[in-house]
């Protein structure tokens, strides 16, 4: 992206119940990229469910990440991600080819308006062929009526949303099988985007679908980034939220989820933020306050010994809520609300 190069991606599983099992398998193969001077040493995925066929996964621990649970379904993934220089959604869709397109478009639609005016990275395996998306004749002709209806559907939404197209001539092919590339799969951006470059990483992924990356510069990655316990794969408990309830593992600091408090979803890692500490600083309500709540205001009774600090900026709330206690959502109320 310009000015800036995001260090996030997006895979396709094809069912992400077996993502880690998958990953694990292919580490002696899979050589999965990042930028060395970061050595960072974890890949972070999240996912919707243990059945959704969308993750997006996160490179880089200098890259905050916010889940947002009213836009994502088992085909679609969405959040808001956020560097010191750039704050965009990334959205991964998954249209299956025995499903009617209509629903995933009407899904997308959704996660637009949500989005309105905001910038928007959207890339989806439609498993079509577009002519604007660059590709070849025989890859979008004498396809069928089923193929022409996807191919109206998706040239509609495109149109509808102002969208642009980034797969052109000199960028690679994003699915790749036997038969041949194609850009069946497609990578879309609001017009408050500009890409000026992407690759992606060969053999990432079990299936056909490549895993588009957004970083141009890029080194070997050693396979221990994907070195894991046995265990995961006996008890089919994969992804972030599954090894945090299952091994009582600390979650990563720079992934969230965007939490509803007071009747009110946040839709960016800001709001996400402000939720968190909602639920745990108390309110003039007594009645429910619970062990939390009673100790902050015993603590606030005491008298300071000095004159009061100033208010702290939004960079210091975060940095309270990434020390925050994490480890296992059976600890209490106020850790599971923050995972």
């Amino acid at each position: 992206m310009a000015g800036h190069r995001l260090r996030i991606g997006q895979i396709n599983l094809q069912g992400v119940r077996l993502a880690s099992i998958k990953l694990q398998k292919n580490r002696t193969q899979t050589k999965i990229r990042h930028d060395s001077r970061t050595g960072t040493e974890i890949v972070r995925y999240m996912q919707h469910s243990s059945t959704a066929e969308t993750v997006v996964v996160n490179f880089d621990s200098n890259v905050t990440c916010a889940f947002i649970p009213e836009l994502i379904n088992d085909y679609c993934t969405c959040v808001h991600v956020r560097t010191a220089r750039v704050s965009v959604y990334l959205v991964s869709a998954c249209f299956k080819y025995i499903h009617s397109i209509v629903l995933h478009v009407l899904h997308l639609e959704k996660v637009m308006n949500k989005l309105k005016e905001k910038k928007v990275d959207n890339r989806c395996p439609h498993n079509c062929s577009l002519p604007p998306w660059h590709s070849d004749v025989r890859h979008y002709t004498n396809r069928g009526s089923e193929a022409e209806e996807k191919r109206a559907q998706q040239e509609g939404f495109i149109a509808l949303d102002d969208l642009q197209e980034q797969n052109v001539e000199g960028q690679p092919c994003i699915f790749s099988n036997l038969n041949g590339m194609s850009n069946i799969d497609v990578m879309l951006t609001t017009r408050s985007i500009r890409v000026v470059s992407w690759e992606i990483v060969e053999n990432a992924s079990s299936s056909y679908h490549q895993l588009i990356y957004d970083l141009k510069s890029m080194v070997a990655r050693s396979r221990k980034a994907f070195s894991g316990n046995g265990r995961i794969e006996q008890t089919g408990l994969v992804g972030l939220a599954y090894r945090t309830v299952v091994d009582k593992i600390r979650a990563p600091s720079n992934i969230i989820n965007c939490i509803t408090f007071r009747g009110v979803l946040s839709h960016n890692i800001n709001e996400a933020v402000k939720s968190m500490l909602g639920t745990l600083l108390p309110d003039n309500d007594v009645d429910k306050d619970e062990v939390h709540n009673r100790q902050i205001k015993l603590a606030a009774l005491i008298p300071p010994n000095d004159t009061p600090t100033a208010p702290l900026n939004t960079g210091q709330w975060w940095k309270t809520v990434r020390s925050l206690p994490n480890t296992s959502l059976r600890i209490d109320r106020v850790t599971a609300r923050i995972i």
